[in-house]
């Protein structure tokens, strides 16, 4: 007999996690909704990732699947939504912790308005030099709604309830795209409106302090997503990369690295989004051309 499909399917894509993944499933286990399932999608790790998911598969929540080599996170996590049975799809990355009521209150947002595509919330960063400390993202519509226009993000992909069903219409994640798949998809989306709660759902995982390298290879790599999956866009065609594009990203991402550290070593607890430096810069950068 087919069990009942689950209300919520969370995917995990994972890449030599052995350390952190089973905070990441504990998490799952003290949700206050329960109609959900797990999916870890090991891509290709060379640690005992498999070993450390293995403790929980005698929860018939928990689903695993093993690729054969490392394709990417943007690959392992289509792969989970080709196997997902849920109306909901919520991200949880294998170093990050959902609070007890993440999937409750986003289930709420998604039931009672139909026309949110996807939901997120405020994090609560965390790492080995400490924290937590509080990143917000914008709640406000008209915003989130501007922040689309500009291709920016609209909420944290770290904390996103998406519809599966809308998702998969988009074709889900860009394979291609190394790192940035979850602005690529959100570009994708850009037509869907989008909610943000004004609370703290999800613990995310972060390095501090940045690294000049990370935030210049961020900024390179969000203007190839929106390259690649702007409407109207032809994503075949390869990107040129002149000598004045490559000097404006190294100068945003001197920007963006200078923000980001300033809110490392404030001791504010109300902190700017991750990736907001970053992608302003690119915004501003991309406008002047």
């Amino acid at each position: 007999m087919i069990p009942d499909a689950p209300l919520v399917s969370i995917i995990t894509p994972a890449y030599n996690a052995e350390g952190v993944i089973s905070a990441c499933l504990e998490s799952s286990l003290e949700q206050t909704h329960s109609n959900w399932e797990h999916i870890v999608v090991n891509d290709g790790s060379t640690d005992g990732t498999g070993q450390a998911v293995a403790d929980y598969l005698s929860d018939p929540r928990f689903v695993y699947r093993s690729l054969p080599a490392n394709v990417g996170p943007g690959a392992a996590a289509n792969e989970a939504l080709r196997i997902a049975r849920g109306r909901y799809v919520a991200v949880l990355d294998a170093d990050d912790v959902a609070l007890p009521r993440r999937l409750e209150r986003q289930v709420s947002v998604l039931e009672n308005s139909p026309v949110v595509v996807g939901v997120g919330s405020h994090l609560l960063e965390f790492g080995a030099w400490g924290g937590p400390q509080l990143s917000t993202w914008p709640t406000d519509p008209a915003t989130i709604r501007r922040r689309q226009q500009r291709s920016l993000m609209p909420i944290a992909h770290p904390s996103a309830m998406l519809r599966t069903d809308v998702v998969r219409r988009v074709g889900g994640y860009d394979s291609r795209c190394l790192r940035c798949q979850d602005l690529a998809l959100f570009i994708k989306l850009a037509d869907c409106d989008f909610a943000c709660l004004d609370e703290a759902l999800v613990m995310y995982r972060t390095t501090r302090p940045v690294q000049f390298s990370y935030v210049l290879n961020e900024l390179q790599y969000a203007s190839l997503a929106r390259s690649r999956n702007t409407v109207g866009s032809a994503r075949s065609t390869p990107v040129r990369v002149n000598a004045r594009s490559r000097v404006m990203t190294t100068m945003a991402a001197v920007v963006a690295w200078a923000a980001r550290r300033r809110h490392e070593t404030s001791s504010q607890s109300a902190a700017c989004e991750r990736s907001t430096p970053i992608q302003e810069c690119l915004a501003r950068d991309e406008g002047d051309e």
